[in-house]
């Protein structure tokens, strides 16, 4: 699977080296998307992914996914890790955003773990707030983007 405008995958000594070079451990999850599916960027053409029992939205655009050893500072993921607080870190690591910067998160604990959610912007960055399931693991969400890119069901450019 691949998703069309984000980064060529890495290797696993790649993310070993990461994870050494910044202190963290990567999940597992995004360990697989970024040596399998792709390594950050902008999908092109952008899609648009439900999100399920939101009270203000039904769908949202990927507009940027993370990887790592990115040049670009929108899609570099050791830039993230310096903003996630450790409260934050409980809604679940960030995986990418939406057109708005509203985030959508790969949630590695309690009752959702390993489901991808999205949360509204300023709820994310001021620490409270609910998440809105989007996918039930992380390959359900590339297949998801894969298919939207396939089908033609994406954003033009311009749109969003």
């Amino acid at each position: 699977m691949r998703v069309r405008g984000i980064g060529p995958v890495v290797t696993e000594a790649a993310v070993d080296s990461f994870e050494r070079q910044h202190g963290v451990r990567v999940p597992g999850p995004l360990r697989w998307f970024w040596t399998t599916v792709g390594n950050g960027g902008i999908p092109e053409p952008r899609v648009i992914v439900p999100i399920e029992n939101c009270p203000y939205t039904t769908a949202a655009s990927v507009h940027g996914l993370y990887g790592i050893g990115r040049d670009e500072p929108y899609y570099n993921f050791a830039r993230i890790l310096d903003s996630v607080s450790r409260h934050k870190a409980l809604f679940g690591v960030p995986i990418g955003y939406d057109d708005g910067g509203c985030p959508f998160l790969l949630q590695t604990t309690g009752p959702h773990s390993g489901q991808i959610r999205w949360m509204e912007a300023e709820e994310y960055s001021n620490d409270c707030g609910e998440s809105y399931f989007v996918a039930r693991d992380i390959s359900e969400f590339a297949r998801m983007i894969a298919a939207a890119q396939e089908s033609g069901e994406h954003l033009e450019d311009g749109q969003g």
